[in-house]
C-alpha cells in the first residue's frame, strides 16, 4: 500500500498521472496490455501567485481585490506596521466560492495610522 505524501508544489502548470495496480499485479500500463496500457492523468491546473488585482483608496477606506478560486477560502489580515512585534489582525474571512471569482474587499480604516499592511492568506 502506498502513503500519500502531502508536498507543496511550486508556481507553473502541473498534471498529476497515476498507474493503478491491478489485483493481478501487474500495473495498468504494463506493456503486455499493448495499446490497453494506460496512465490516467489529470487536466493541466496551474498554481500561481496570489495577487492584488487593483486598489483604490476613497478617503480612509481602501478597496482592493484579488483573484480567489473555487473551493479556496482566504482570511484577510492588516496591520499598520511591518514591525514584528506586532501582530497579524484579521480584517476579514473570505469563505470558498462555487466558482473562480474576483474577491473585493473593504477595509473601513477607523486608526489614526497613515498606513496599513495587508495580506491574504490561503488557511
Amino acid at each position: 500500500m502506498n502513503i500519500p505524501i502531502a508536498m507543496r508544489l511550486n508556481y507553473g502548470p502541473h498534471q498529476v498521472d497515476v498507474v493503478g495496480k491491478l489485483d493481478s499485479g501487474l500495473y495498468q500500463d504494463d506493456p503486455m496490455f499493448g495499446t490497453n496500457a494506460v496512465i490516467s492523468s489529470t487536466p493541466v491546473f496551474l498554481i500561481e501567485r496570489l495577487r492584488i488585482a487593483s486598489e483604490k483608496m476613497s478617503g480612509t477606506d481602501m478597496h482592493f481585490d484579488f483573484p480567489g478560486h473555487a473551493g479556496e477560502s482566504y482570511t484577510v489580515q492588516y496591520r499598520d506596521t511591518l514591525d514584528a512585534a506586532q501582530v497579524w489582525a484579521t480584517l476579514t474571512n473570505v469563505p470558498a466560492q462555487p466558482a473562480d471569482a474576483m474577491q473585493l474587499i473593504t477595509d473601513v480604516n477607523t486608526s489614526s495610522s497613515p498606513t496599513r499592511f495587508y495580506r491574504v492568506r490561503v488557511p
